[in-house]
């Protein structure tokens, strides 16, 4: 089985450096938590989504592969819907487009494995994957993935991307 929607789709819509200023509103703007771990008290989508604070230490304190650039999450219409931005952390692996197929096939592999086809779908159709460059202090740094999430509530939201946090936790830290 392999799911079809799990591709990786170009984001067209998306701020391509930073870190990012403040809207002037709720959005502190965007900041780099690797050199500034002390900073991730002030990122206020966290109070609307709390799960995504342990994903956005994983990728920026618990990890030495990757790292964020933004997320969000919240109600919208009848679901709860938001993202999470990403990258490897080196350039260069960030440069290789071949690396985020690799970690989406595997994703894929490991759900099918772990996981009941019913399950398996729920995710593919919950989750999904843009790709677009990004200028770390305006420089080339690579590519980044938006994972977008819809699903019917928070907590079934938080439980998808377990799931793809999971993944990342286990190859990282076999």
């Amino acid at each position: 089985m392999r799911c079809v929607l799990m591709q990786i789709q170009d984001d067209t819509d998306s701020f391509k450096f930073f870190p990012y200023p403040s809207d002037g509103k709720e959005n502190k703007g965007g900041f780099d938590l690797i050199k500034n771990p002390e900073k991730i008290d002030e990122i206020t989508e966290f109070k609307k989504f709390p799960e995504l604070r342990r994903l956005i230490e994983f990728l920026n304190f618990e990890s030495k592969r990757y790292r964020s650039f933004g997320c969000d999450g919240g109600i919208v219409d009848s679901g709860f819907t938001g993202y999470i931005e990403f990258a490897f952390r080196e350039s260069e692996q960030a440069k290789q487009f071949e690396l985020y197929r690799e970690l989406i096939d595997g994703f894929e592999r490991y759900l099918i494995d772990t996981h009941t086809p019913e399950e398996t779908i729920a995710i593919c159709n919950s989750l999904k994957f843009e790709k677009a460059e990004i200028y770390l202090e305006g420089i080339y740094f690579g590519n980044k993935l938006s994972l977008f999430f819809l699903a019917h509530s928070q907590v079934e939201a938080a439980r998808f991307l377990d799931a793809f946090f999971g993944y990342l936790r286990k190859i990282e830290f076999p």
